[in-house]
């Protein structure tokens, strides 16, 4: 059996032996070690098989095809995987963990103990179901990141977006008919004239003209933005704008764009059709949320830009009139629209070399959120189990690391096994290389879910 020089000097540190008295007056790191495991990296095809990983505090220490051999001590958890899969936690490219509440009540006005609860129920939901990671395209989430980062609650880290940016009557726009904008009629004494419950809530900013677009930016960085989101067309959720409206000029895209590489970050824009795409890559933004309903052309265009995609296909896939997501027959007329034009997308992205992220949109109650999960089962026909693997995990962590400077977890690598890189994994009954829908029972087939070193859950016997 080989030792690990480094596992050798960690264990002397570890349990005082002679020579290495003075280092093992400081607290040591935490190991763990999982041993008799079947590796998917992350990035591979296929998996490593019978291997041994050691975690050292919150990061992977060592990967080994020989058996390592550590001293179990109160500071120390062996676990044998019994030739399970281990694969990294998994990455939600499309998150909006704030709202996640019925319609009903985000309407009525919630008060802000019960948004707290409501956001770390969510965040525990995320990591019971193996989400390490959650990119929060639209929200308040920053106090409930510091919460997580701090192990006040458990949950999955957290890369903010902070408020989507909309303009006046886009598809962030929310306001009731008596909520006027200031210029047109809104009461000047009220230091938020434009601000609804939404607005309120932290989901949406709005802004309009190049200087307004500005200093939203700048105001979202101001709070521990890692990355921006415009709303640069019409949605599905939203009554006022039309499905096919183009919203935000150029020149305001432009200028959101420039801001956040000041930054060292980028911008995404929520769009689903092509003039609404075309625009902003005309303005140097290269990530798009939806982009449901796009020609040969503009794909053609998006995979010569090197563009980033992350449509949703259990969202979109269903027939409107069964989706749970839809409330109502404006939002599912809508919904028609892209249920009809995103297979074209799914089955071309990959021809035209645009690189599609894992992402769901799935918000609203704890019942609704639950089908998150099915996104497996509906990219099935689309994709191979290895390349939706590696879009939930290391490609979604691609677009994590274009958050340069702003990048609130720069100490190891994400969405990936290797030695150095956070020990976010999970270890999986079954092979889902083989089955993808392994992962649609998470609770079942999920035997341990580790973030940053810590076992949140571990039912291995």
């Amino acid at each position: 059996m080989k030792l690990n020089p480094s596992v050798i000097v960690l264990l002397a540190v570890s349990f005082g032996i002679p020579g290495f008295a003075q280092a093992a007056e400081t607290p040591q790191p935490k190991l763990t070690l999982i041993s008799n495991v079947n590796i998917f990296d992350g990035k591979t095809e296929t998996l490593h098989k019978n291997k041994h990983v050691l975690v050292k505090g919150n990061l992977i220490e060592t990967i080994s095809s020989e058996p390592l051999a550590v001293i179990q001590t109160d500071n120390v958890t062996v676990i044998n995987g019994g030739g399970r899969t281990l694969m990294p936690g998994l990455i939600e490219a499309h998150g909006h963990m704030a709202q996640n509440a019925p319609a009903v009540i985000v309407n009525s006005g919630q008060y802000w103990d019960e948004v707290g609860a409501r956001l770390t129920e969510r965040a525990e939901h995320y990591l019971d179901l193996g989400f390490t990671t959650v990119r929060d395209v639209g929200g308040w989430v920053f106090g409930l990141k510091k919460a997580i980062d701090q192990g006040i609650v458990p949950g999955p880290r957290i890369y903010a977006a902070g408020p989507a940016i909309s303009q006046t009557s886009g598809h962030g726009d929310y306001r009731l008919p008596a909520e006027k904008n200031p210029f047109f009629g809104g009461l000047p004494d009220n230091p938020h004239p434009r601000q609804n419950v939404t607005q309120a809530l932290g989901h949406v900013t709005l802004a309009d003209g190049t200087d307004e677009v500005r200093k939203a930016v700048r105001e979202n960085f101001s709070n521990g933005a890692a990355f921006i989101k415009l709303l640069g067309g019409g949605g599905v959720s939203s009554h006022s704008d039309p499905f096919e409206s183009i919203q935000y000029t150029k020149e305001e895209l432009a200028a959101a764009q420039k801001e956040a590489s000041h930054f060292g970050t980028y911008v995404t824009v929520h769009a689903h059709m092509d003039e609404a795409i075309n625009n902003a890559l005309d303005a140097g933004i290269t990530h798009f949320e939806h982009a449901s309903i796009l020609s040969d052309k503009t794909m053609e265009r998006l995979g010569k830009a090197g563009a980033y995609i992350c449509p949703q296909a259990y969202l979109f896939l269903q027939p409107p009139d069964k989706n749970p997501s839809w409330t109502d027959d404006i939002q599912r007329k809508k919904a028609q629209r892209a249920y009809e034009g995103v297979d074209h997308v799914f089955k071309n992205a990959k021809r035209y070399g645009i690189k599609v992220l894992w992402g769901t949109d799935v918000i609203g109650p704890h019942a609704v959120f639950e089908g998150m999960v099915f996104e497996w089962k509906y990219r099935a026909p689309y994709f191979t189990n290895a390349d939706q693997l590696k879009q939930a995990t290391s490609l979604n962590a691609e677009v994590l690391t274009q958050t340069t400077f702003l990048n609130p977890y720069a100490a190891g690598a994400l969405g990936v096994i290797k030695e150095g890189a956070y020990a976010d994994l999970l270890l999986i009954d079954g092979n889902p290389i083989e089955d993808i829908l392994v992962m649609t029972k998470p609770r079942e087939n999920f035997k341990i879910i580790m973030k940053d070193g810590v076992i949140y859950k571990n039912t291995v016997h």
